[in-house]
């Protein structure tokens, strides 16, 4: 987060008091207010007139001199912390900054000792490349692991730092660094490891005194990584934080009595109780806030931006031009005499104007010498044309401006760990100075080359899934018309911002760039042409379809409070949607959701999101785009693969069974395209092939996207970041321990209907195993499930058991007054169909499940799988040995 006042204009100025992103005012007013308040009122009340009441406090008080020691002592002890807190923002700070600058010398050292090496360009090409990724992945794991605050979200947030092609890098590093617990200290290892290897190589051929300056910078940036560390981990002592924060209470409770004796009139009472309340309480807030500087508040520092700085430092090391050495360009000025004429005159070039001067000379052709004055006239001393002067001086230093762009070579995986991947990025970045290019080599060379990486989720399960790439921020900043500092600055913005959104609406351009439909193949146009007519009849009987497409129930119970819920939450969905493009206009780039603070996007996929922007943050928050580039097999590929005809077979049973009520799916257009789903993802997904239930998730998923490949490509990412493979083995091992623990939490979370359900012998697997089967698509109403679905993809696998105890807290009556058995088990698939009041079920969900941990759950569930495993090798044994006996008595 960026720093609460570091982007004012002025510090001073009046705007800075309305500033309140990051204010300490609010908290401390809500502190002050009632303290002063109280003191109004016993001044009204007179109490100084209370004769038992002065007494006491008369004696307590000591004619205030009590008072006033306490307030003194008190407000040192304050201010003290304070400026403690003071200090360690600013080490935290100048330390970051120092471990970058010493990380970049490294690197820009390492690089340049391999710029006289012998080796062979395609070996130098691949150690340059891999030293830049190495050195944007220290960094990020650094900022990552100092900005980590131990929340139960941390695997999902801690590391979406963008780093420089992330995923170029083998798959077996990534997946080790993955597992490592000290990550930071495993890259320092490679890095250190890659140097020694190219030595030996004789990639790098510097003498080892100058090596030894490498090393010296590369570890003094690991010192003051930990000295960060120790300002993010080592707290202010607990002993004088609570000392402090009760002298502060009592001085609060304290203090509306004694100005009530100091002071005649009730308002002057009032304000002077107030202001005295509320700067000990705004120090105490500024203390606090300013202790820790990593971190996601307000007053953080921004390692988003810090990552991305480094990366463009990082950049340039692999850019062609830093590569050419500057010479002179030919008329330089020689005579030292006359270059200390030039200096004594004042007419040395600025940079701005050595710059605009360039820019003109570009524009014009490239001539750089016209209006030059020659070497010997200069030092003939002539300076008649003193405007001419920074001309001179220009093409003296500057030269003729040639730029080059450079393509390095592609390799496959390397022998050395870390190494390149075979689709790695290695294409260069343009020349800084690249107005010389036409639009049209701009345009091709910028769809070329991927300047920033995918985030760092490259780590996360979902097959080492990363953020999707985006365009560098100097270009996807272009064409904004709200600039999201400005937003910050000044509070009246957004509310401008609200009020103009729905008009702004069609202005809006989409983020993602879907794909290009495919073409429907020769079978498929045959299908087509054959079915035409018995689709338009289905279309045509009559029914009326919901904004998403399937059949409208309004002559039933369930449909008719469907539709009265709809109505109702109307108003909080418009909110809900203002709120998420005020926030969207904020995006450092479009379409990029990964990048707004991980307590924010939750709050804001808790809160639901707006049809319009859900394929968009899906696409985003699951990093589609990354895998979609990175897969060796594009989706057409997995269509042309084959399939088993047991899995073709099955797929076509279940086509016509799946949401037989949406209109997309009563034609044979819709079916085809869910058959290619799912016949692609059981190309992609050969241990699970397919399974009855995927049907219905990857049919609501064509339903929202409306795209059968970006259907596929989100079904993918979801499928492997929620890490479900278990449910839909033979074994069904993962199901059946989730059941295991589901049952176990829901003894703590939801006793009564737990103990109700384990007298009438119910089995949750008989239950809820249809619901984490399908992501409760087929169990929910279809409003519910994408609410619950926009939580899943982001918050993980935790949302099936959070939702599924949301459902029971909802069904609890219902379940108590069930008697039997066969009771449950007729009402236990309609109880969760007529859920139809979805932000109700997501508060039970949250909001009445407090702390529900991550490692609870995969602690729970390891221990359910080592027990169902051993269960199941007991029965086979038990097996085994009645066949052995049945055969013995044969």
């Amino acid at each position: 987060m960026v720093l609460a006042f570091s982007k004012l204009r002025s510090q001073i100025s009046l705007s800075a008091l309305f500033h309140l992103n990051g204010s300490v005012f609010p908290f401390a007013t809500k502190v002050a207010l009632p303290c002063a308040a109280a003191a109004f009122v016993l001044k009204l009340a007179q109490v100084e007139e209370w004769p038992m009441l002065c007494e006491l406090l008369d004696k307590a008080a000591m004619d205030s001199t009590v008072y006033n020691a306490f307030s003194t002592l008190l407000g040192i002890l304050v201010v003290f912390r304070t400026g403690q807190a003071y200090n360690r923002f600013w080490d935290g700070s100048t330390l970051t900054h120092q471990m970058r600058g010493d990380w970049f010398d490294a690197a820009s050292s390492i690089i340049s000792f391999t710029r006289t090496s012998k080796a062979d360009s395609t070996k130098l090409w691949e150690f340059r490349q891999i030293v830049v990724r190495l050195f944007s992945m220290l960094h990020a794991l650094s900022l990552a692991e100092l900005e980590d605050d131990d929340d139960e979200d941390e695997e999902r947030w801690a590391f979406r730092l963008r780093v420089i092609d992330g995923v170029g890098i083998d798959v077996d590093s990534l997946r080790a660094l993955k597992k490592a617990e000290c990550k930071v200290e495993l890259v320092f290892h490679w890095i250190q490891s890659i140097v020694v290897t190219s030595i030996d190589c004789g990639i790098m051929s510097a003498p080892s005194p100058i090596l030894t300056r490498a090393y010296s910078e590369l570890a003094s940036g690991m010192v003051k990584f930990h000295d960060c560390l120790k300002i993010a981990r080592i707290a202010v002592p607990f002993p004088y934080s609570q000392a402090t924060l009760m002298l502060l209470v009592i001085h609060w409770l304290l203090t509306p009595f004694m100005m009530t004796l100091g002071t005649e009139s009730p308002t002057i009472c009032c304000v002077f109780t107030f202001v005295t309340v509320f700067i000990l309480w705004v120090l105490h807030s500024i203390s606090i806030e300013l202790e820790n500087p990593f971190g996601a508040d307000a007053n953080d520092l921004d390692v988003h931006d810090m990552q991305h700085d480094m990366n463009n430092r990082l950049l340039l090391l692999l850019d062609p031009i830093s590569a050419k050495m500057p010479t002179l360009s030919g008329n330089q000025v020689m005579d030292h005499e006359l270059l200390l004429d030039m200096e004594r005159n004042r007419e040395m070039p600025a940079f701005d104007t050595m710059w605009r001067n360039l820019a003109g000379e570009v524009e014009q052709g490239g001539d750089l010498k016209r209006g030059r004055r020659s070497s010997t006239q200069l030092r003939r001393g002539s300076f008649v044309a003193r405007k001419s002067s920074s001309q001179i001086s220009l093409n003296t230093y500057m030269g003729k401006v040639s730029v080059m762009s450079f393509r390095g070579p592609r390799r496959g995986r390397g022998e050395q760990s870390p190494g390149l991947a075979s689709d790695s990025s290695c294409d260069q970045v343009d020349g800084r100075m690249s107005s010389t290019r036409t639009e049209e080599s701009k345009s091709r060379k910028r769809s070329e080359v991927s300047m920033m990486s995918e985030g760092f989720t490259a780590c996360q399960p979902a097959a080492l899934a990363a953020a999707p790439m985006q365009r560098p921020p100097q270009y996807a900043r272009r064409g904004r018309t709200l600039d999201a500092d400005a937003v910050r600055s000044h509070w009246w913005i957004p509310l401008i911002v609200v009020t103009a959104a729905p008009f702004a609406e069609s202005a809006m351009s989409p983020l993602l760039q879907h794909p290009p439909p495919r073409p429907p193949r020769a079978s498929e146009e045959q299908e087509l042409s054959e079915e035409e007519g018995l689709d338009r009849a289905v279309l045509m009987t009559g029914d009326e379809f919901d904004a998403l497409g399937f059949a409208s129930a309004a002559d039933t119970g369930v449909g008719q409070s469907a539709l009265a819920y709809a109505q109702w939450f109307q108003a909080k969905a418009t909110r809900r949607l203002q709120r998420l493009e005020l926030r969207r206009a904020k995006l450092r780039t479009e379409g990029d959701w990964s990048s707004v603070p991980k307590q924010t996007l939750k709050a804001l996929l808790r809160k639901g999101l707006p049809p319009e922007y859900r394929p968009e943050v899906w696409w985003s928050i699951l990093g589609c785009e990354a895998v979609k580039l990175r897969s060796p097999v594009s989706y057409q590929q997995y269509l042309e693969e084959t399939v088993d005809a047991a899995t073709s077979a099955t797929i076509e049973c279940d086509l016509p069974r799946t949401f037989p009520n949406h209109k997309k799916f009563r034609c044979a257009a819709g079916r085809g395209e869910l058959r290619n789903v799912l016949l692609a993802f059981a190309r992609r997904c050969p241990a699970v092939r397919y399974c009855q239930g995927l049907n219905f998730i990857a049919a609501l998923l064509l339903v929202v996207f409306q795209n059968e490949e970006q259907a596929f490509w989100t079904l993918v990412c979801a499928f492997d970041a929620l890490g479900v493979e278990g449910y839909y083995t033979d074994r069904m091992l993962l199901l059946r321990a989730d059941m295991q623990v589901l049952q176990a939490f829901m003894k703590v979370k939801c006793p009564k209907v737990a103990k109700e359900l384990l007298r009438l012998n119910v089995d949750l697997m008989s239950i809820c195993s249809e619901w984490f089967i399908t992501w409760f698509a087929k169990s929910l109403p279809v409003s519910t499930v994408l609410r619950v679905w926009d939580t899943l993809f982001f918050e993980g696998f935790k949302i099936f058991f959070r939702v599924s105890m949301g459902i029971f807290k909802q069904i609890e009556q219902q379940v108590m007054a069930c008697q039997s058995f066969d009771a449950v088990m007729e009402r236990a698939k309609a109880w969760p169909r007529c859920m139809v009041q979805h932000n109700e079920l997501l508060k039970a969900s949250f909001q009445g499940l407090p702390y529900l941990k991550r490692q609870a759950l995969l602690k729970a569930r390891d221990e359910a799988m080592l027990r169902i495993e051993r269960e199941d090798e007991e029965r086979q044994k038990m097996a085994e040995a009645r066949l052995a006996a049945a055969k013995s008595r044969k």
